[in-house]
């Protein structure tokens, strides 16, 4: 008998004071010279925190060691905020936690930004928080359109190149299904290798048969097999 998933993780995230955070490193001038972090503040002052900070049971003195978010703290801080919403770790150690970390996946992210919009906010705004062109926000937000959802379940938490899902439009659903299943399996989220499935596709299996698509090296990039 298998034995139960633990959960390393308190299922609601919490509002935490600043005050009580304790980061486990400092942030130097030069990390906040850094376009990293720039984009992290505009984003933070723009739309507020979207992925919580992550922090370890509070101590006897009740402070909560930071076990992942340094620069949003930081950012946090220098806006004068007073709290944000933190998830809680049962584990102590950062090194376990950054083992064990998902970072924001594609599909995660036309989630998030769906959100953002359906709640009123506009997608200038969001473009400017996450510093990338406002046509690339709707273009995020419209990812899934056309898109089998046995794909979507197997690409959801990936970190999946998103001109794939533009490939995926060019087969039938049971194929993208099918498609998602090999990336998978050879753990492989590029759009060279979508390109070399969709080459190597029958027309059967094409979204608009008749029309076969021609991806010149697409092949050679992939050692020459899609499979």
């Amino acid at each position: 008998m298998s034995k139960p998933v633990r959960i390393s993780f308190e299922r609601e995230a919490h509002k935490v004071p600043l005050d009580s955070i304790l980061p486990l490193r400092p942030i130097t001038k030069r990390i906040t010279d850094s376009k990293r972090y720039e984009r992290i503040a505009i984003s933070v002052g723009a739309v507020g925190v979207i992925e919580p900070l992550v922090v370890a049971k509070a101590g006897r003195d009740g402070r909560h060691m930071l076990l992942d978010g340094h620069l949003r703290l930081h950012a946090l801080r220098e806006q004068n905020v007073e709290s944000t919403l933190c998830i809680i770790s049962d584990d102590d150690e950062a090194f376990t936690y950054n083992k064990r970390v998902n970072r924001l996946a594609t599909v995660q992210e036309h989630y998030m930004i769906s959100r953002a919009i359906d709640r009123g906010v506009p997608p200038a705004m969001i473009a400017k928080a996450l510093g990338i062109d406002e046509k690339v926000v709707l273009h995020r937000r419209n990812l899934l359109d056309g898109i089998a959802p046995g794909a979507v379940e197997l690409l959801k938490d990936r970190p999946i190149n998103p001109h794939v899902f533009n490939i995926l439009r060019k087969m039938k659903p049971l194929k993208q299904t099918e498609t998602a299943e090999l990336m998978v399996a050879m753990n492989n989220f590029t759009a060279t290798y979508a390109k070399a499935i969709l080459a190597a596709s029958k027309q059967t299996d094409l979204a608009k048969p008749g029309n076969p698509p021609i991806f010149s090296g697409a092949l050679n990039e992939t050692s020459g097999s899609c499979f």
